[in-house]
């Protein structure tokens, strides 16, 4: 029976409400963090797993957002205040990518190889989905691979040479749709010819889909309603059939509302993005927490792909979707407030395995 362990990072000066949460694993002994201050103060922090020691990879004159390893492992890209930039370990600053006009508001980015990506951007007051680019002699070249003057294309996800992603209309219908890979200059490419494979449509709010295979992969739906603390949104599988596909809801899980639109003391710079469920490829499950409004705190569960069911793993402080290793451990975020400096001490006495020690 494997044996699953929850690390909690834990910086030791705490003033007021501050968050970290790990982003992703660089290899072979180490994870990326996300520390915010404050949700104008947002640092990026390398830690070492056998110690715990932490060291900043990033100056805090940049406020980065979806960070992103690079597909070499030499550095990590993120967006800056709708910039993309890009920072290899190897260098102390990160230079820019410069995406020209008539492209604007670049919402996300994901990374194909080490000299292309695709991303969402504004252009002609529609999101569509690009790809850029990046040559040796420093030339970026930006081409059209999903635009339309009738709908925005977001949440772009790319598995073997097929791109998919959420076609979003003018009467809120959502679908998800299948597009072909053939990238076209803005000058071949014409919008009204423009029509991508229908997979799936739908009236809730249809949000975050990412592939696993060309067949297989995961979607998010926000439920109507707000309530006082939290936001519902249900979690689903999408498998691609002859002649259709196969839609089943798998889970819903609630999120804390004052972190994702309160006030610029709570929110998290990052929005929504830490607390997605996150697929671990190491045993077939999904990892995600749902907040429960009543004891104030977030449950961490685990879905089981194989059988179909739901497993609570603990109670925890921690707030975001932990991140699953290749050593069978997750590695949790959460909050601090200046009340809990007791903690924080407690903690730190049962040594480096539970705490994060903070070097500049």
């Amino acid at each position: 029976m494997k044996k699953l362990f929850l690390l909690f990072f834990i910086f030791l000066e705490v003033r007021s409400e501050q968050f970290v949460y790990p982003l992703f694993e660089v290899e072979p002994d180490s994870i990326m963090l996300t520390y915010q201050k404050s949700l104008d103060d947002v640092e990026l922090w390398l830690c070492r797993k056998d110690s715990g020691v932490a060291t900043k990879e990033l100056s805090s004159m940049f406020t980065p957002s979806q960070v992103q390893m690079l597909p070499d492992g030499s550095g990590f890209s993120f967006i800056d205040r709708g910039r993309i930039r890009i920072k290899p370990f190897a260098r102390r600053a990160p230079r820019v990518v410069d995406i020209l006009d008539p492209i604007s508001m670049v919402l996300s980015m994901k990374w194909i190889d080490e000299e292309s990506f695709v991303f969402v951007g504004k252009c002609f007051n529609r999101y569509g989905v690009f790809l850029c680019n990046l040559r040796k002699n420093g030339v970026v070249e930006t081409m059209v691979l999903a635009l339309s003057d009738k709908e925005h294309y977001l949440y772009p996800s790319i598995v073997n040479g097929q791109l998919f992603c959420v076609a979003q209309g003018d009467l809120d219908v959502y679908h998800i749709v299948q597009i072909p890979w053939e990238p076209k200059s803005f000058e071949e490419f014409e919008p009204k010819e423009f029509e991508p494979l229908l997979l799936a449509t739908f009236s809730d709010p249809t949000c975050f889909l990412s592939m696993k295979s060309d067949s297989e992969g995961f979607f998010a739906q926000y439920s109507h309603g707000v309530h006082d603390e939290y936001l519902i949104f249900r979690y689903f599988s999408i498998s691609i059939v002859k002649g259709g596909c196969e839609i089943q809801e798998l889970f819903d899980f609630r999120l804390p509302l004052p972190f994702l639109i309160g006030s610029s003391e709570q929110r998290i710079y990052d929005s929504i993005y830490p607390f997605l469920p996150r697929f671990n490829k190491f045993d077939e499950t999904i990892v995600f927490v749902d907040f429960d409004p009543e004891i104030k705190l977030s449950s961490l569960y685990k879905y089981c792909l194989k059988s179909r069911s739901t497993v609570k793993i603990s109670h925890t402080k921690g707030l975001f979707a932990p991140l699953p290793s290749e050593d069978k451990a997750l590695y949790a975020g959460r909050m601090y407030k200046s009340g809990d400096c007791e903690v924080i001490q407690e903690l730190k006495k049962r040594g480096l395995a539970d705490s994060v020690m903070i070097e500049d």
